[in-house]
């Protein structure tokens, strides 16, 4: 009866062991987990809050903390699109934006935020309304009558 070992010397053996403990354990690949940050994502300051219906498209500028490209788009789609950074405004009511960064191997996903924007049909004038006081209001109803009863004395 042969032995299991009897064709292979015994220091080639030991040389076959060495070399498999040496690519088991000593050059095996080392893996460490690092976790991912967080991110978040901001409209631009100078992103409008109310606009006119007819304005002309505008652009959107978003910014993400992680330097990643965020993605802009519209909850509101029979208000507003968006195409790209390109918002167009297709009827009155509230524009809603969002904001989304997907996250990538470094960073996680960014929490979405929106950002709303009035559609009014006509601009609004940037001037003070005037308001009429009690006082002023009873003056202008006094005028009127006193006018009324003169036209039908004349």
């Amino acid at each position: 009866m042969r032995k299991c070992n009897q064709g292979i010397p015994k220091h080639k053996t030991v040389v076959i062991g060495l070399a498999l403990i040496h690519l088991l354990v000593i050059s095996s690949p080392t893996f460490s987990i690092v976790p991912r940050s967080n991110q978040t994502v901001a409209f631009d300051a100078a992103t409008p809050t109310s606009k006119t219906l007819g304005d002309a498209a505008f652009t959107v500028i978003t910014t993400a903390s992680s330097g990643l490209t965020p993605t802009l788009g519209s909850s509101t789609p029979s208000v507003c699109t968006v195409l790209g950074n390109t918002v167009t405004l297709i009827a009155t009511g509230t524009c809603i934006l969002t904001a989304d960064q997907a996250g990538d191997h470094q960073y996680n996903p960014a929490p979405q935020v929106k950002h709303e924007i009035s559609v009014f049909r006509f601009a609004i004038p940037a001037q003070d309304i005037p308001v009429f006081g009690p006082v002023s209001l009873l003056a202008v109803l006094l005028g009127l009558l006193w006018f009324g009863n003169r036209r039908r004395q004349g």
